[in-house]
């Protein structure tokens, strides 16, 4: 939404305000659903396909549309070049066209591919969005992760040699771009799955190079991999991954950790890691080393297969929340954990989920915090693939929790409402294991749509079966909540931050105690797998001005003042500095 928009309707806001704040409350309960379907008249194709990793957005042809990218991990048989991956360009109309085929995204060598995790990042600050996806060795030959460099036309180019990406038998698993050292480059964080041994490390590079081969020929190795940027389009592999080479959950002493997301917990400047698996631990970083944190900052939980981890500020505290599921085919270990953030230490988890009424014993993968109703606090989306102890697909029904914000007391209470607002999706189908999901604004309206993928998983094979499942957010616009959809743009001049700002942490003020949080993690830090790239969207309730404070991974501080609501707007680093 343009600002010659925004400014016709804060003319007119001033005539519907009161009929507007009387009647929001209402229209929202009036309406039979706040989403629909829109799968079929949206998406060209819609094959059923594996699974294994979140459907991710970014805008790929720079047109200032989200276009998709729908990971489906495995192919098999190939003869030439193979693609394990859909890619959807976004007409701007509501609708998609499939442009896979000519997208670039191939594998560079015949043969079974199976592409795990993606994340999109603009590594080399040229302003388009690269793509990196982690692999997994099939048949005990080695691999490459896979680079890919955007061309800005929703076109790829592969580049892993010549970046420095390294070839290995290491099962690639969640991944992501972030600036570790605040340089001003966004570097990659690679999570490998081990298989029961451990990595060894040495800055000799000739030993490195014999345990790398001798390890990688008997079993598949861990060994997680975080590339430093060069500044120059490659990136060196640190030796010890400055303390991440060996971190997992608290109970992954052989490194078994499939996902891994981002934020800075205790608000320092630097960015943090949380990892999950058979249980969750958190990594802070120290002037660029990271250091395990005990139980006393973050309590140890009893959960096998813990599956999506996502953060968000649920509270509007000023202090990154983090909400884990978990997919166990073990009743007992089948709880959400919420863990409360309280100023860098964290709050008991099953105790809080269930006080705040996000408690759920099902079988549950991905997990996606985001404002579909524009009030101003976070909801939560949760996949269910099954039900407590069910078979895939039996009692699917997924999880939407609605943020009722604080009661008298203060305390934050949230109420499901998947079913009244059309996204439950039980069919108790065997096809349908309601996997991954996504909130994205992919029609630029200012309200969140939502994406949600079926799929068997990985330890399936070409029977497996899962569509997509596109539900546009139909709230009424003319009389409801307001938001504000914010781009950050690092500086050239010394200090800067990256060129989008990732890391990046933005207070949105919009009224009387009111506050809204979030920190830059691309758009997708916190979901299953994969990694999207988005502009950070805010509800702000009925405000028509807020104040926008951002505080960059360089140490800058900005704040703009009487920000119009209802736009989409591009904050630079260093043109607004706070007071």
């Amino acid at each position: 939404m343009d600002r010659n928009y925004s400014v016709k309707l804060r003319r007119k806001a001033f005539l519907i305000l009161t009929f507007a704040v009387g009647f929001v409350g209402m229209i929202g309960s009036l309406s039979a659903t706040d989403f629909m379907d829109v799968t079929d008249t949206a998406l060209p194709t819609n094959p059923p396909t594996l699974t294994a990793g979140n459907p991710i957005w970014g805008d790929i042809d720079n047109d200032g549309y989200l276009d998709l990218i729908m990971p489906t991990f495995k192919t098999f048989g190939c003869t030439s070049s193979c693609t394990a991956v859909m890619v959807f360009r976004n007409n701007g109309d509501g609708t998609f066209t499939d442009i896979t085929a000519n997208s670039g995204i191939v594998s560079p060598a015949p043969g079974d591919i199976q592409w795990r995790s993606f994340s999109l990042g603009d590594y080399d600050g040229d302003g388009n969005l690269d793509l990196f996806i982690s692999q997994l060795p099939i048949n005990g030959r080695p691999k490459y992760d896979l680079l890919f460099k955007g061309n800005g036309d929703g076109t790829f180019t592969y580049v892993s040699v010549a970046a420095g990406i390294e070839r290995s038998k290491r099962w690639g698993m969640s991944c992501f771009w972030f600036d570790y050292n605040n340089d001003g480059l966004l570097d990659l964080f690679v999570k490998n799955f081990n298989q029961g041994i451990a990595p060894v490390e040495t800055d000799n590079p000739i030993l490195q190079a014999l345990a790398d081969t001798v390890l990688d020929g008997v079993l598949p190795f861990s060994g997680n991999r975080l590339y430093l940027n060069n500044g120059n389009g490659t990136f060196t592999s640190l030796r010890g991954a400055a303390g991440l080479a060996s971190a997992t959950s608290f109970d992954g002493e052989d490194g078994h950790s499939t996902n891994c997301a981002f934020q800075d917990t205790d608000l320092d400047g630097d960015i943090d890691i949380a990892f999950s698996h058979d249980s969750n631990a958190l990594y802070t970083n120290d002037q660029g080393q990271y250091t395990q944190q005990p139980e006393s900052v973050i309590p140890r939980n009893n959960r096998w297969d813990t599956k999506g981890l996502a953060w968000g500020d649920y509270n509007n505290d000023g202090f990154p929340d983090f909400f884990v599921t978990s997919g166990s085919t073990v009743p007992k270990r089948l709880k959400t954990l919420l863990y409360h953030n309280n100023n860098g230490t964290f709050s008991a988890h099953d105790e809080v989920a269930q006080s705040v009424g996000v408690f759920t014993a099902a079988n549950t993968w991905a997990a996606a915090w985001g404002d579909y109703d524009n009030d101003g606090n976070l909801d939560l989306f949760v996949t269910v693939p099954a039900g407590t102890g069910d078979p895939l697909g039996t009692n699917n029904a997924c999880l939407l929790f609605h943020n009722l914000g604080p009661g008298a007391n203060g305390n934050y209470k949230f109420e499901e409402v998947a079913l009244a607002a059309g996204v439950q999706l039980e069919d108790n189908m065997a096809s349908s294991s309601h996997k991954t999901a996504v909130w994205v604004d992919y029609d630029n309206d200012g309200f969140l749509d939502l994406i949600v993928k079926d799929g068997m998983g990985i330890g399936t094979d070409t029977s497996a079966t899962g569509k997509m499942h596109l539900f546009k957010n139909i709230i009424p616009h003319t009389a409801s909540n307001r938001f504000l959809k914010v781009n950050l743009q690092g500086r050239t001049q010394s200090p800067h931050s990256n060129i989008r700002g990732i890391g990046a942490r933005v207070k949105v003020e919009y009224g009387p105690g009111k506050m809204a949080f979030r920190q830059n993690d691309g758009g997708g830090g916190g979901m299953y797998g994969s990694e999207s790239s988005q502009s950070l969207h805010f509800g702000v309730g009925t405000a028509l001005t807020v104040t926008v404070t951002v505080n960059w991974p360089s140490g800058l501080c900005d704040q703009f003042d009487n920000v119009a609501t209802n736009q989409t707007i591009t904050f630079v680093e260093g043109s607004s500095q706070c007071p």
